[in-house]
């Protein structure tokens, strides 16, 4: 996209232009799999609108089709009835899509309708979250480095491949995060309690991150009160669900997460293989984040980087030991999706710093055309390659392959790379295009009212 047409009509309205374009890039996508841990998550969405209840006992059969007689995505409450095994927040993100389908007189029992609906929600709430980050920026550095760093992590991370395929927890948990920070910044601790919150209701692996971004509310005591005020309705909510349907406020779908199962695995192997193996590390996957390792070193004197970037680390070790490390069947580190606008934010004082620089310039952007294009092939290609079904998964060698790897597998037809490659690379051209639309639109309309978007003056760093 030539510069001056971003300068004059995208940068204005750029937090519209990363919403649409995003979403069309997302739900866009050619090879999408409804995972099997969003299928609990969607009919939650249609027993909310169906039934006003989250009960699922009238849906069993449905999911039964697709996973087996007793489908590990279900739990029996304490009331003997079925309720989904993981947390039942992110399905009201579903509720406006599958009442559409509802109001047309589609049945329950369409599976392909229901799971679209799932596809689109989660793509929606993604999007959202991009576009909620940009604003972010916008408190922190100029507008042309706040959309170089969105679109670094809409496009160039696993929260285009997995985060925005379908109605996982991450989406509603990247855009509590994004807001928990916007209202941070902008010194809205109501607000930021409130995201911050819903972050770990969305994903309760996200509370490692909420509780290292918490002292940027300690300095003044009335604002750590304050986000505590806001934090009661979200908490509530899952305490008297969790009550309710398990028995203890304290008491989830997920049970005992120790012993076999939960954290258990090994610390070096899921640290290293998250990070840097050739088959799941986020540094294979999306390089230019590499970038964030130094902005976390240049930013380490502010509160918001510096404890950002503590969040950061401390969530790596904590989903390290998870002992699934590299996340199930997905495209990239699944557990380290959460924490991706973390990376996002800690490129902000890199591009502050070097951003002049030529070297630099040509380094960052080689970095980002590698990421990009990895997840523009995952978009087009993947699962289709079967690769995840045919390898030994829990063995840790098998992430070690410099040969054999989910990457390498996208290669391994030639004529389909292109041809998939190409049409999904169209997709996102007229992605692109559907957002300076949109863009222009906006700036129509705010030039007939006389009020042009302007970038703002760069406040202090935070």
């Amino acid at each position: 996209m030539p510069v001056r047409l971003v300068e004059r009509y995208v940068l204005p309205q750029a937090a519209l232009f990363l919403l649409v374009a995003t979403f069309v890039s997302f739900y866009g996508q050619l090879d999408r799999k409804q995972s099997a841990d969003t299928y609990a998550t969607v009919y939650t969405a249609v027993a909310v609108v169906r039934d006003a209840s989250f009960r699922l006992d009238r849906y069993l059969p449905i999911i039964q089709v697709r996973s087996g007689e007793r489908p590990g995505q279900l739990d029996r409450g304490e009331d003997g009835h079925l309720y989904s095994h993981f947390p039942v927040a992110p399905a009201f993100f579903g509720v406006p899509a599958v009442a559409v389908l509802a109001a047309a007189g589609v049945s329950p029992e369409h599976w392909g309708a229901h799971m679209e609906a799932g596809f689109l929600s989660g793509a929606l709430a993604t999007a959202a979250a991009v576009a909620l980050f940009f604003l972010l920026l916008t408190r922190l550095t100029t507008r042309p480095r706040a959309l170089v760093a969105a679109a670094v992590l809409a496009w160039a991370t696993p929260v285009w491949t997995i985060a925005g395929q379908g109605l996982w927890q991450h989406g509603p948990a990247l855009l509590a995060l994004a807001g928990a920070l916007l209202a941070i910044v902008s010194r809205r601790p109501v607000p930021a309690g409130f995201a911050l919150a819903s972050m770990v209701v969305f994903r309760p692996s996200t509370v490692v991150l909420a509780a290292l971004l918490l002292p940027l509310f300690v300095p003044r005591p009335r604002a750590l009160a304050l986000g505590a005020l806001g934090a009661l309705p979200p908490a509530a909510f899952l305490a008297a669900y969790n009550w309710t349907v398990f028995g203890s406020p304290l008491s989830t779908g997920y049970g005992d997460v120790t012993g076999e199962a939960g954290f258990s695995g090994s610390l070096l192997e899921g640290l290293s293989g998250n990070l840097v193996a050739p088959g799941r590390g986020i540094f294979v996957y999306a390089p230019v984040l590499l970038v964030a390792v130094a902005g976390a070193v240049l930013g380490r004197r502010l509160p918001l980087y510096r404890w950002a970037a503590l969040a950061l680390v401390a969530h790596v070790l904590f989903v390290a030991r998870w002992f699934e490390w590299w996340g199930g069947e997905a495209f990239g580190p699944r557990q380290l999706v959460d924490a991706l606008p973390l990376f996002a934010l800690l490129l902000v004082p890199a591009l502050d710093r070097w951003a002049a620089s030529p070297r630099f310039r040509r380094l960052f952007a080689a970095l980002a055309a590698w990421s990009v294009a990895v997840h523009l092939l995952g978009a087009a290609l993947w699962p289709g390659t079967g690769w995840y079904d045919s390898h030994a998964v829990r063995e840790f060698g098998t992430w070690w392959s410099l040969t054999d790897t989910e990457l390498t597998a996208l290669f391994s037809d030639p004529g389909r790379l292109l041809a998939r490659g190409g049409l999904m690379a169209l997709v996102v051209l007229g992605a692109l295009a559907a957002g300076l639309l949109a863009a222009l639109v906006a700036e129509a309309w705010s030039s007939r009212r006389g009020v042009r978007a302007r970038a703002p003056a760069l406040p202090p760093a935070r």
